[in-house]
């Protein structure tokens, strides 16, 4: 069996990094695996970038593209490429032209493709008994444009008056991007195209939604590598890092810390709101002014050294607002660090309170600040937690368990073709 991963990325983001550890774990249980991407970091052999036009009339015609593309969308208030509110349309600076040279396999599995290629492209080029799995990493595939719908909910029917791009039109190009991608998939059999969401939540929402509630939805959560991700000293740990405070540590990682919707705004309240003193260490890109109480790494690449940050903490914190199944949460518990986080998204599906950590309601900031102080209050228990975080990754995250998983479901759908 051959598989072929269609991924933006194959490192940097959560998203990327999840479709490289799939690609990682199916080659471990013997699948051939090969991913196929635009910008490609890691060394791996069978990791290729996709060939692209790189003629001086290639790079115009894709800056064309882009132009033509983004000129409907500069006239909305809301939109902002740069900023944190990603808003990725069915269409691509590349059109069909990644699509052109794909190499031979059994079954394809899409990932985070926003900007790879044209929705309606895809199933018009691809052979037509192929087998395609698209593996959900946010809600993009289901909406006419936003990654993270904020509780719009508008995408289980008809997109449009999109309030993430301030719009008060219908017939914006929220409405036209779900449209046309309705379209790209009227035509496609239930037989040959199935979707895979790591979390339940993600999986629920595709079931309701316009576009993918008549495709079948299955729910695999992500797997990760477990000897990269282990307990380290904590000791130890805190001293490679510079960390001599005596109290609790408090861990957050994100991509970075200024994105609202990851929630680090909420956390520094509710660690305000603690009168106990605790320590607040943080990993991502952004800027965070350094105290005697805090210490920002900025961004972590090695995972190594990445283990070793999730290993120093007593608790990790994620306060994101909305999410999947953030792999944040898998790594700190492969450590043996519990988690205290909002119960939103694929979070509570990892975290069940009084085994791996606490799950408090979504921008409950004074509920947050309450359970950080247990920690405090209670060190004894929350340092009983460790062994139990690592045992639930290991009975039920692990790399090896998720490529199993999916190598059933690609099989089932070439049987099938």
């Amino acid at each position: 069996m051959r598989v072929l991963h269609l991924s933006y990325h194959d490192a940097g983001g959560g998203a990327a990094r999840a479709a490289f550890w799939l690609h990682t774990g199916l080659k471990k249980i013997g699948v051939t695996s090969q991913m196929l991407v635009v910008k490609r970091r890691s060394a791996d052999a069978d990791v290729t970038e996709c060939r692209t036009d790189r003629s001086l009339c290639g790079r115009l015609s894709r800056k064309a593209r882009r132009i033509v593309q983004e000129a409907p969308l500069r006239r909305f208030a809301g939109y902002d490429p740069d900023g944190f509110r990603r808003f990725s349309t069915e269409r691509s600076w590349y059109g069909d032209e990644l699509l052109r040279d794909l190499p031979g396999c059994d079954v394809i599995n899409l990932h985070w493709i926003a900007g790879m290629f044209d929705v309606s492209a895809l199933f018009r080029l691809l052979p037509v008994h192929l087998p395609v799995v698209w593996t959900l990493h946010d809600m993009n595939p289901l909406t006419g444009g936003c990654h993270y719908d904020q509780g719009c909910g508008k995408f289980v029917e008809n997109c449009g008056r999109c309030p993430q791009l301030v719009s008060d039109r219908e017939g914006d190009p929220s409405r036209t991007a779900l449209r046309n991608k309705r379209r790209a998939f009227a035509e496609v059999s239930e037989d040959r195209f199935c979707l895979v969401a790591p979390s339940e939540w993600l999986a629920s929402c595709a079931r309701a939604s316009s576009l993918f509630r008549r495709f079948a939805v299955e729910s695999i959560p992500y797997g990760i590598d477990t000897l990269d991700f282990a307990p380290r000293d904590q000791r130890w740990a805190r001293e490679v890092l510079g960390i001599q405070f005596e109290g609790p540590v408090l861990l957050f990682v994100a991509s970075t810390v200024n994105d609202p919707r990851k929630g680090f705004r909420q956390l520094k309240e509710a660690v305000e709101k603690t009168d106990a003193p605790v320590f607040l260490l943080s990993v991502g890109g952004g800027v965070y002014e350094r105290t005697e109480r805090s210490l920002h790494l900025g961004n972590v690449g090695a995972d190594s050294l990445l283990s070793l940050v999730y290993s120093c903490a007593d608790v990790f914190v994620i306060t994101s607002l909305q999410d999947n199944l953030p792999l944040t949460v898998l790594e700190a518990m492969a450590c043996g660090t519990p988690v205290i986080g909002f119960g939103t998204g694929g979070i509570p599906d990892a975290v069940q309170d009084g085994v791996a950590g606490r799950t408090v309601p979504i921008g409950d900031v004074p509920a947050l600040a309450l359970a950080i102080a247990e920690v405090v209050q209670n060190p004894e228990h929350w340092r009983g937690l460790r062994v139990q975080c690592r045992n639930v990754v290991m009975e039920r995250y692990t790399l090896e368990q998720q490529a199993h998983s999916y190598a059933r479901k690609y099989r089932e759908l070439i049987d099938r073709c």
